[in-house]
């Protein structure tokens, strides 16, 4: 007879990103544009977002809005660190339902390896800072927490 083995050691979560992270300790205040649709370009304006980390693969952002997981859907992200205009299409990976009408999103951005060595450059700069504990400035970063964002917002 075969019966099922208990094990209480949880498998180690693996890590399946090509780049590194940078964890913000704040929010980092961003835009979010709608870029594309099934390949057809829209206009509709663009919301403000919050990202919780970055790196050169991707971010992780809180909107108050539910946007579909569709690799037909092209999104655009635009903000501010380190006093450089950070602009970066993406496609959304995935979704998690938060609570207070809020969702958690994973992007991975497309763009060109010239893009992605400028943008490695300014996060390295930023983790830099971070290690030295230099107080930020010149970045977006809001003390609020989502909730009290987005309910500011309105």
């Amino acid at each position: 007879m075969c019966e099922p083995r208990l094990d209480n050691k949880a498998a180690p979560l693996v890590n399946r990103r090509k780049y590194f992270r940078v964890e913000f300790s704040q929010y980092l205040e961003a835009y979010l544009t709608i870029k594309e649709i099934e390949g057809r370009p829209i206009d509709i304006g663009n919301t403000n977002v919050l990202v919780k980390n970055i790196g050169p693969g991707g971010l992780c952002f809180i909107a108050n809005i539910r946007l579909p997981i569709d690799k037909d859907f092209l999104t655009h992200f635009r903000t501010q660190i380190l006093g450089e205009d950070i602009k970066v299409n993406a496609k959304l990976i995935w979704e998690e339902e938060l609570r207070d009408n809020l969702h958690k999103y994973g992007v991975e951005f497309i763009m060109d390896e010239d893009e992605r060595t400028n943008l490695i450059r300014i996060l390295n700069e930023v983790q830099i800072r971070m290690k030295s504990d230099i107080l930020f400035e010149d970045v977006n970063f809001t003390k609020l927490t989502p909730v009290a964002y987005f309910n500011n917002e309105q």
